[in-house]
């Protein structure tokens, strides 16, 4: 335990010291331009030292695990994880683009495939919705899944020098025997684990409250860490070794010939996914806001478009003196002008009543809304698509449904 102990210290350390450096060496290239163009080697280069420092302490930290009855020593568990360093590395690569790819055939294609289909029948919001409950179901099936498909591919490096791909099929058989008691103890033990962790960052939290103002974030985080890296690493990974050797005695010859195909198609659709889903997500992206500005400039001409048919016809209207009542008094509609997108009605010695827009082939009421009442103007909005090519004329309705007045028919062009 000593040797886990201060493995664990010396990951955080390094990672420490390496954060800083790279935080450094960024700060001086903003501050002077000219070691800009070292940005993207340098950061490539801090990526693979990190994953390769990641990998042989992680490395080494699983061989202390496993050889705790060895008692083995520190240096010994760093020389045995040493050779063993950029396989690590490796597996983790291959391990990410095979579960990306789960992603993509259980998440992304499902919710596209939903999205699209109810999309075209209930329109595009609910088609919305409901690929995105589809992708997230999928995700989370996915994440499930190869999850625990792949969660013995690490102990097989270290326990058997089982690499790469073989590695994840080895992991991926042997599981698929026990998967649904595997299922249960890692979900269990995750749950556990995160519990605890909660529990950990509150107690880092309250801490770090009796440290100065300026250092109560470091030092939470700092304190998090720690505890995290002293206790909950080694005992999460001691869990899955307990699991993998209990699988792995019952279990100790497995039939990889078959299979690998799969394993690397599903790490190549990951690799695909990883280019193709940005340049999705960014032309749906674009289109979305073309969408939307579309329709805000669609609106708006409607609204100007009114605005100068109401103008029109006010200025008509004062040109020509109010429309004159009949001497009986009834009420009288009066298109004064007429398109797709409204329609301005003037009225007089009209009751309270509703207008109705009445199709002139079929006799069909197409639109109707609330008039007024008095002498006065009203522009007609129906929705846009209601009013196509064709012959219409007015009617104007008491709350009984009798029709108070009917203007001429006028043409929808």
């Amino acid at each position: 335990m000593l040797a886990i102990s201060c493995i664990e210290l010396a990951a955080f350390v390094s990672f420490f010291l390496l954060v800083s450096l790279c935080a450094f060496v960024f700060a001086a290239m903003f501050k002077n331009t000219a070691l800009l163009a070292l940005g993207i080697p340098l950061a490539i280069a801090f990526c693979v030292l990190g994953a390769w420092l990641f990998s042989w302490i992680m490395l080494a930290l699983m061989h202390a695990i496993r050889g705790i009855a060895e008692q083995i020593t520190i240096g010994e568990a760093f020389h045995r994880a040493l050779p063993r360093a950029w396989s690590f590395v490796w597996l983790g690569i291959v391990t990410g683009f095979a579960s990306l790819g789960g992603l993509v055939l259980f998440a992304a294609i499902p919710g596209g495939v939903f999205a699209l289909g109810i999309g075209l029948l209930a329109g595009s919001s609910v088609g919305a919705i409901f690929g995105v409950i589809a992708a997230v179901i999928g995700a989370v099936v996915s994440l499930l899944l190869f999850g625990a498909w792949f969660s013995q591919a690490q102990w097989l490096l270290v326990d058997a020098d089982t690499r790469g791909v073989t590695a994840l099929l080895t992991s991926k058989r042997l599981v698929g025997i026990h998967f649904w008691p595997l299922m249960w103890r890692v979900c269990g033990t995750a749950l556990l684990v995160g519990v605890a962790a909660g529990i950990t960052s509150a107690l880092g939290h309250a801490v770090s409250l009796l440290l100065p103002s300026a250092w109560q974030s470091l030092g939470s985080t700092i304190l998090t860490q720690i505890i995290g890296l002293l206790v909950f690493t080694p005992v999460t990974l001691g869990a899955f070794y307990s699991l993998y050797k209990a699988i792995r005695a019952q279990n100790r010859s497995v039939d990889v010939s078959k299979g690998r195909g799969g394993i690397i198609a599903l790490s190549i659709v990951g690799l695909v996914g990883i280019i193709v889903l940005p340049i999705v997500a960014a032309l749906i992206g674009i289109t979305v806001f073309m969408s939307a500005n579309a329709g805000t400039a669609a609106a708006a001409a409607r609204q100007a478009e009114i605005n100068a048919l109401v103008a029109q016809s006010v200025s008509g209207a004062t040109a020509s003196s109010s429309p004159a009542a009949p001497s009986s008094g009834a009420p009288t509609l009066t298109v004064s002008s007429e398109s797709q997108l409204s329609i301005i009605v003037s009225f007089t010695n009209m009751p309270p009543a509703s207008v109705s827009v009445v199709s002139g082939a079929s006799g069909a009421v197409v639109w109707q809304e609330q008039l007024g009442s008095g002498n006065d103007m009203h522009v007609i909005m129906p929705t846009p698509g209601v009013l196509t090519p064709g012959s219409y004329h007015l009617e104007a309705k008491d709350a009984a449904g009798t029709v108070l007045a009917r203007s001429a028919s006028f043409a929808i062009y």
